[in-house]
């Protein structure tokens, strides 16, 4: 076996030592690097002073639908409003398929509003409507006029859009819709 030159091991004992605690403090720099330093906290006494706060007035934010023309549906128990103008007139169907109870659009130049009542179970409708879309995104729970909805996200293929559908559960009957938000969010229970 042949010896290594007299001196030789030194520095490489030296230069493996200097590796090893270069890498200590850089890790060290690096873990408390942004870290706060917490600062010392003064006693302090607390004198209360009444200062008069100036009242401001925020602008309330104006109802687009304060002025629109409001369905009301006695037999199956809700109501929304729609523009004339804007979207149209309000049809009704009675009994248009098997299931369905009810079926109303608002439309101008094609519908802008469905709402169906239906006797089926909500899941069941649900599922049906989810078969239908294009792109499935996700089925969440959504707050309309203080009543929750099932709200069936979708996502239209051709034009990347998502769409929604809102289904209700009450008095015996699942209530579904889509179209135009502004009028959905207009929907209440009576």
């Amino acid at each position: 076996m042949k010896k290594l030159p007299r001196g030789f091991a030194s520095p490489i004992i030296l230069l493996a030592v200097g590796l090893v605690v270069g890498i200590g403090i850089t890790f060290a720099y690096f873990q408390f690097k942004n870290k706060p330093v917490p600062q010392p906290q003064q006693a302090t006494t607390a004198q209360v002073t009444s200062t008069p706060v100036p009242i401001t007035q925020s602008t309330p934010t104006p109802d687009i639908s304060l002025n629109w023309n409001t369905y009301t549906n006695a037999t199956y128990k809700f109501s929304f409003k729609y523009d004339k103008q804007k979207h149209g007139s309000v049809g009704e169907s009675s009994n248009p398929n098997p299931g369905e109870l009810l079926y109303l659009n608002v439309q101008i130049h094609g519908p802008v509003f469905n709402l169906v009542v239906s006797s089926k179970d909500k899941q069941s409708v649900i599922t049906s409507i989810k078969s239908g879309c294009d792109e499935f995104i996700e089925v969440k729970q959504t707050r309309i006029n203080g009543e929750t909805a099932d709200e069936l996200v979708c996502r239209n293929t051709a034009t990347k859009e998502k769409y929604s559908n809102w289904f209700f559960s009450k008095f015996g009957y699942t209530y579904w819709m889509n179209g135009e938000e502004q009028i959905v969010q207009t929907f209440k229970f009576l």
